[in-house]
């Protein structure tokens, strides 16, 4: 069978691939949905468990919270208060 050249046009013409065909993003990126879109560094203080994620954690003694963007840094708690 003869490959139908209008269709490998077609599909080398694709500006995008579809979101399940994207490549994942490296470990240290995120990319918080499925659109097509580039792939974020992970905040200060914070890193992905695995290629592919779609938000990064925070380091141990680092903290966000749940209602912080994922684009918001870590950030340690305030310890010096024995001058308060």
């Amino acid at each position: 069978m003869t490959p139908d050249p209008s269709l490998s046009l077609s599909l080398s013409l694709s500006p995008s691939l579809p979101p399940s065909l994207s490549p994942a993003c490296p470990s240290g990126f995120f990319k918080p949905t499925q659109r097509d879109e580039p792939c974020l560094q992970c905040p200060i203080n914070s890193r992905t468990t695995n290629e592919g994620a779609m938000n990064c954690v925070c380091r141990n003694g680092f903290y966000r919270t749940d209602s912080d963007p994922l684009q918001m840094p870590c950030t340690s708690t305030y310890s010096d208060n024995k001058y308060i």
